[in-house]
């Protein structure tokens, strides 16, 4: 098969049931990767079983398809809480638009970038305590005000990294 070819048949492929969720499984390992989440608990047939049993997947792509395959309604996975790995107990299906807008919506306020930089949390003393994939992450399982975090990140002079009894560094 020639590259042409080759191609032309991954992108017709790409828009059906299995090669979207394919896709999908693809970019949830890579994604699980880069954060330093485990993999997803589940196969590809294991999500694909999972989401073709949804009668709401096939009207999201039902309506994608209507769409001439609009980005913004791409049936998607979602993780309800961005601090644990891909799980049945922790996806939902949403579109491309509502997932986005989801992302974006939580990060606003706190980074204009998509990028969330990973940060340690060490002792007074230097040992490392945690580490976590984002500065709101850390707030969230310390209980430390988000921009005093940010501010100790950001700061070496005057010895200003620290806060809530921890020293706090970019990764």
């Amino acid at each position: 098969m020639g590259r042409k070819t080759r191609n032309a048949y991954m992108k017709k492929y790409a828009k059906t049931k299995k090669g979207l969720v394919t896709r999908i499984y693809c970019h949830q390992r890579h994604k699980s990767k880069l954060r330093d989440h485990r993999p997803p608990e589940y196969s590809l047939q294991e999500l694909m079983d999972w989401v073709f049993s949804d009668i709401k997947f096939h009207t999201m792509f039902n309506e994608w398809v209507i769409s001439e395959y609009s980005k913004d309604l791409t049936p998607s996975i979602d993780r309800k809480n961005d601090d644990i790995h891909y799980c049945f107990s922790n996806i939902q299906l949403l579109t491309w638009f509502k997932n986005n807008q989801k992302a974006y919506s939580d990060r606003k306020l706190f980074r204009t970038n998509k990028r969330s930089a990973k940060v340690k949390q060490l002792a007074l003393d230097g040992d490392m305590v945690a580490t976590y994939h984002s500065i709101s992450a850390a707030a969230r399982a310390t209980g430390i005000c988000r921009s005093n975090i940010s501010s100790c990140c950001g700061s070496r002079i005057n010895n200003h990294n620290t806060a809530g009894e921890f020293m706090w560094e970019y990764k």
